[in-house]
């Protein structure tokens, strides 16, 4: 019996959940990719921007710079060194490829969680506005 056509080079059993439509197995395909993207992580990097927003590192960069490396809604630095501290890049929902800038974790949540609506967000800074001293505005006799 011929091993070679039931387990792949490095043993993996070869089922029709673990090979692609060529008979290569995915769970070296998986561990290839995985040492590719921790060695290129530049590359890596290009090749998310360019696929999620139509950009490269090298725009990146540019719009970075262009912020003077801060949010552009709140003006926070980016410090990079946690998920949430890195540049999150701003899209028009609906069209990745409509960049609009770099946002910090929390404007660019903030920014989701209002729909992207101006109407929205008009109606929280009159809310805010209005409401600044706290209950004062509603009548409680």
């Amino acid at each position: 019996m011929n091993t070679r056509k039931l387990f792949c080079k490095r043993g993996h059993p070869r089922t029709p959940e673990n090979v692609d439509s060529t008979w290569h197995c995915l769970i070296c395909a998986n561990m290839r990719a995985l040492k590719w993207s921790k060695d290129n992580p530049i590359k890596r990097a290009d090749v998310i921007l360019r696929h999620s927003y139509g950009i490269d590192t090298v725009i990146l960069a540019k719009i970075l710079k262009s912020q003077n490396n801060r949010c552009a809604i709140c003006h926070k630095t980016f410090s990079g060194k946690r998920a949430v501290d890195k540049p999150h890049v701003d899209h028009k929902h609906g069209d990745k490829k409509c960049v609009r800038g770099l946002l910090c974790h929390k404007c660019n949540v903030f920014i989701s969680l209002a729909f992207e609506s101006e109407k929205i967000l008009k109606a929280a800074i009159e809310y805010l506005k209005e409401r600044k001293g706290g209950l004062k505005w509603l009548k409680l006799e």
